[in-house]
């Protein structure tokens, strides 16, 4: 019986080694509102409330900023800090200029920050909602606008995102046309004409920067010559898409 008192008092010492408690405190400075695309930063100071130094190499002690939503577009949050020095006692150590890319699609992204032993947390779980506002903006262009008295012709145009934010994913992008005023001389059969049914995109999923081309072929051209002035309107789903320029009056010229 002595045998085994004497070698649990010489474990004791090692139980007590892997009982050890780390606990630890987090102070985070970064701005939850995101300029989409832009290079953002985060300063995370971490406070060693324990009794005891936290060594590094004989364990580790990282800062896990994990995204907890769904889209890909959040991944650009996840991080992996590894404290790179031993930190006493009521010490602290500051990861500063900790950078990421925010997203450019709009929308709110959850994300967990703590700091680890291990995979053991041994701080206050911070949660921080980013928010990437939208700011949309579209232009829209025509590369003929004078007609010939031919019988029929093609329009031409693009859309371009020209803001900074995604557009949209998911949806339907499609143009409505509106005849403003026409030579008063001109039919409604001419008039008509330029209510054309909206046509629907194929890309439905532009980028900042990107453009998509179309074409509305065989275009019955107006017999009455003149100007013709159209509003055209690009629609998400049906409805006005809200993005500035998403609104565009053209005057399509007919005979010479």
């Amino acid at each position: 019986m002595k045998k085994i008192n004497l070698t649990l008092l010489l474990l004791l010492p090692t139980l007590l080694s892997f009982a050890q408690t780390y606990k630890a405190n987090l102070s985070i400075n970064v701005d939850e509102q995101l300029t989409p695309g832009s290079i953002e930063t985060i300063t995370i100071r971490v406070t060693n409330t324990s009794a005891s130094t936290m060594v590094i190499g004989k364990s580790d002690f990282i800062v896990s900023i994990v995204y907890e939503g769904s889209t890909n577009a959040g991944q650009v949050f996840n991080q992996t800090l590894k404290l790179p020095q031993s930190l006493p006692a009521g010490d602290s150590y500051t990861f500063s200029n900790v950078s990421f890319k925010a997203p450019i699609l709009p929308g709110t992204y959850p994300v967990k920050i703590c700091f680890l032993w291990g995979k053991k947390a041994i701080s206050q779980v911070e949660k921080i909602d980013f928010t990437v506002a939208p700011n949309y903006n579209a232009t829209i262009s025509a590369r003929n606008l004078s007609f010939s008295s031919a019988p029929e012709a093609d329009l031409q145009f693009s859309v371009t995102n020209s803001g900074e934010t995604a557009w949209p994913e998911g949806g339907t992008y499609s143009l409505k046309f509106e005849l403003r005023t026409a030579p008063s001389a001109a039919p409604r059969q001419d008039r008509d004409r330029f209510n054309i049914t909206p046509k629907v995109l194929e890309r439905w999923d532009l980028e900042p920067g990107e453009s998509e081309d179309f074409t509305i072929r065989d275009f019955k051209v107006p017999l009455v010559t003149g100007n013709y002035v159209v509003r055209i309107h690009l629609l998400l789903n049906g409805k006005p898409f809200e993005a500035d320029g998403a609104t565009r009056d053209f005057t399509f010229k007919v005979g010479k």
